[in-house]
């Protein structure tokens, strides 16, 4: 005699409605974190693209808007290396000739600069000035009606292998005082 009794039969259980939803939503949780994921890595990657700004100080001749200085300054955290500056013209204009700053500024790749204008390394919230006053003169007696440029700045980020550039145009504007100052406007 065998001590083997027959094994109870199981009962089955009836299928779990809640697979499906626990497998749909840990797909979605999977999308959501890949998502987010990549949203974080990009506004990362924008937090180290290299930000440079151009600002313009008053003139310290008020005769001569050329005599006013422009700031370069680095606005980022990353250091920027063979920085440099030139100044590309547009368009200047004697009196009585009135001034009208076409609406697009071509800069290409010519233009003014200065040896003391290259070869900086800025750190974060460093700059140089630069002064356009020398390079550019009227006749004696003349006046000058307006004048339209742009400063482009040259530099080479640290993880970036090739130099990057970057203009900003800015405008004379004769003010109530009768004295032209420059004006930042866009390229086009």
């Amino acid at each position: 005699m065998s001590n083997k009794a027959p094994k109870p039969h199981k009962k089955a259980k009836p299928p779990r409605a809640e697979g499906k939803k626990g497998k749909s939503g840990s797909r979605l949780l999977a999308w959501v974190l890949g998502i987010s994921t990549l949203l974080g890595g990009l506004a990362a990657a924008v937090t180290f693209l290299p930000r440079v700004s151009v600002t313009p100080a008053d003139a310290v001749d008020p005769n001569n808007p050329f005599s006013a200085s422009f700031t370069i300054t680095n606005a980022n955290f990353v250091t920027l290396y063979n920085v440099g500056a030139r100044i590309a013209l547009g368009r200047v204009v004697a009196e009585p000739l009135p001034f009208d700053p076409p609406k697009h500024f071509e800069y290409g790749s010519g233009g003014f600069t200065r040896p003391d204008w290259n070869n900086h390394t800025l750190a974060m919230d460093e700059r140089f000035t630069i002064t356009p006053q020398g390079m550019f003169g009227m006749q004696p007696g003349a006046k000058l009606s307006g004048a339209d440029l742009a400063i482009v700045v040259r530099y080479r980020p640290w993880f970036v292998p090739i130099k990057r550039e970057h203009a900003f145009r800015f405008i004379t504007h004769r003010q109530s005082n009768g004295e032209l100052y420059w004006y930042s406007r866009p390229l086009d």
